[in-house]
């Protein structure tokens, strides 16, 4: 049955975003699976980061190169390539009992995702207006969380399953289904979208590097960049990585209880990004709620660390602590609006690869930290106290750069004269 004109944009940008999903179940995975990971190739706390991180690594490496093809080829098909290309990763990561081939697939699966996030703002920015773009990126990051929290489900699924390798299996087999559902569900432009032809005709006669000199040129696409860098950092660290543990040693927390209230990161971007991207929407602000959610998220991790918390204290901390973080998803469309159409991608990929360079950077600091500390692998509360310190730096970090962004009003770059 087609799909009715109305619903045609949401269909194709939200089956998109199912290889956001898809990779944020990828990247958060290592946080339940941490122990697991030191105990199969027998690592401390600075190599299995530095493993999570090569998810990181490819990302930054090839976020640029992404962006310059999506400006100029089939999104669809760039989708489907960069989602086998995961799927194959995890397999092979799934099978290999050497650390080093592990890295390798690790950034084989860094290296297909680079592609989600930019495909689904580029897919936004052809199908979607404007005034509603705030709200279908808070959408589209909904699925990303709705991955970070089946990530932590996934000692249930070893439990049924009986191996975290056959758990990695089953994420490949999602990837699969997802693979079907994109082939599917995505096309390029709408039937009446005029400019398709024009902009790949400038972009083809200025040069391949074209897109990628005017963003870097951008001061908005770097200030978006590491506001959404470090207060992602909640993800990254908390969510990706380190979070169960520093709950289980610092907070005194069981596994259960830690994997809970690590959950409620994710339920709290859950709820927060579309109403972020609303109320950014229908005020027409990307400033003020960029700035708000820093200042917030501030006062969230000093509680979190400095507090005396009960385990459902910290699960609403925790949920507070992700709402607030959802401010991150503004500069997306921030991006959209300061740069020319025809360059979206490419203003994008610089700014996530800023992003992305946030997890390459801060997991394995985190890990150096804890193992400086600790002066060996059993990690304290000490330890995970002074690692934990990286958040509300750069969250203040954040803040700063928000207060610097130009105010867009939701409306794209070459709309303000009309």
């Amino acid at each position: 049955m087609a799909i009715s004109k109305k619903w045609k944009p949401y269909t194709v940008v939200l089956s998109a975003g199912l290889f956001f999903l898809f990779e944020f179940i990828n990247m958060n995975s290592f946080n339940p699976l941490n122990e697991l990971l030191r105990q199969a190739f027998n690592v401390n706390a600075l190599q299995v980061s530095n493993l999570s991180a090569m998810y990181f690594y490819a990302n930054v490496i090839f976020l640029i190169p992404a962006g310059l093809l999506l400006d100029r080829f089939s999104t669809k098909r760039l989708l489907q390539l960069a989602l086998i290309c995961c799927i194959l990763g995890n397999l092979a990561f799934a099978s290999t009992h050497s650390f080093m081939i592990a890295k390798i697939c690790r950034f084989i699966v860094g290296m297909g995702s680079t592609f989600c996030l930019l495909s689904t703002a580029l897919l936004i920015s052809r199908w979607i207006r404007p005034r509603e773009a705030g709200f279908m990126m808070g959408l589209v990051v909904i699925l990303a969380m709705l991955g970070g929290t089946l990530a932590q489900q996934i000692p249930h699924l070893i439990n049924f399953l009986g191996s975290w390798r056959y758990a990695i299996v089953a994420i490949a087999g999602l990837g699969v289904v997802f693979l079907g559902v994109i082939s599917i569900g995505v096309q390029d432009y709408p039937d009446d979208y005029s400019e398709n032809a024009d902009h790949k005709l400038q972009l083809m006669g200025k040069g391949f590097f074209h897109g990628l000199i005017l963003a870097m040129k951008n001061k908005q696409v770097w200030l978006g960049g590491l506001y959404t860098s470090f207060i992602n950092l909640t993800v990254m660290v908390v969510g990706a990585l380190w979070g169960i543990q520093y709950l289980q040693v610092a907070q005194h927390q069981s596994p259960t209880h830690a994997g809970s209230i690590v959950t409620f990161v994710f339920v709290g971007l859950i709820v927060g990004s579309p109403l972020f991207g609303l109320l950014s929407d229908k005020s027409g602000r990307r400033k003020l709620p960029m700035i708000l959610g820093g200042v917030l998220n501030l006062i969230c991790i000093l509680i979190i660390l400095y507090l005396p918390l009960s385990y459902v204290q910290l699960i609403i901390a925790f949920f507070l602590l992700g709402f607030f973080s959802a401010s991150q998803i503004l500069t997306y469309p921030l991006i959209m609006e300061s740069v020319p159409a025809s360059v979206t991608a490419s203003s994008e990929s610089v700014s996530a690869v800023l992003i992305m360079g946030g997890g390459a950077l801060f997991q394995p600091l985190f890990g150096y930290i804890l193992d400086r500390v600790s002066h060996g692998s059993n990690y304290d509360a000490t330890a995970f106290t002074h690692a934990m310190l990286i958040l509300p730096i750069t969250f203040l970090l954040a803040t700063l750069f928000a207060c610097f962004v130009r105010e867009t009003h939701c409306i794209r770059l070459g709309e303000k004269s009309t």
